[in-house]
């Protein structure tokens, strides 16, 4: 029979991962206690809720959070919507070319690609990952967690 890592006390499971050291292991979080890791660059904080809905963002190093439920966070660089493919599918709506990468957690690499205006990129992923796009003159950045099956328009920062 498989346990279940969720109590009375904790209802969610939160992960950091490391890119900027650390380590990249889920951690139980009870209500009404903190987490802080030390980090410092752009990491992704994904919350895995006790009905299995998750929820990620990609956050700089002294960003407090408070988490008010399950749900996705989307910023308004992104419009999101469900397909039935297998794969996760960015498409470039904005006017300049931009880097994107896919984390690697659901598979895959997490090579940064250049996507033109108007161009796609596909990542073949099997479960959920962050997206990752940035402006390389601009230094902006913006990230949103999807599953797979996902189609996502960038519309600029």
């Amino acid at each position: 029979m498989k346990t279940s890592p969720f109590s009375n006390n904790v209802d969610r499971l939160v992960f950091m991962s490391n890119y900027n050291g650390g380590t990249d292991n889920w951690f139980l979080v009870e209500r009404g206690y903190d987490e802080i890791w030390d980090r410092d660059g752009w990491e992704i904080l994904v919350v895995k809720h006790i009905d299995g809905i998750q929820s990620g963002i990609y956050v700089l190093p002294g960003v407090e959070l408070t988490y008010r439920g399950p749900g996705m966070h989307i910023t308004s660089q992104f419009k999101c919507k469900d397909t039935t493919q297998d794969i996760i599918l960015l498409k470039n709506q904005s006017d300049k070319p931009i880097e994107a990468f896919m984390t690697k957690y659901a598979g895959g690499n997490d090579d940064w690609f250049t996507v033109l205006p108007g161009q796609e990129q596909a990542w073949f992923r099997d479960g959920y990952d962050m997206l990752v796009v940035k402006d390389n003159v601009t230094g902006n950045r913006a990230g949103v967690y999807v599953k797979t099956g996902t189609l996502i328009d960038f519309n600029g920062f």
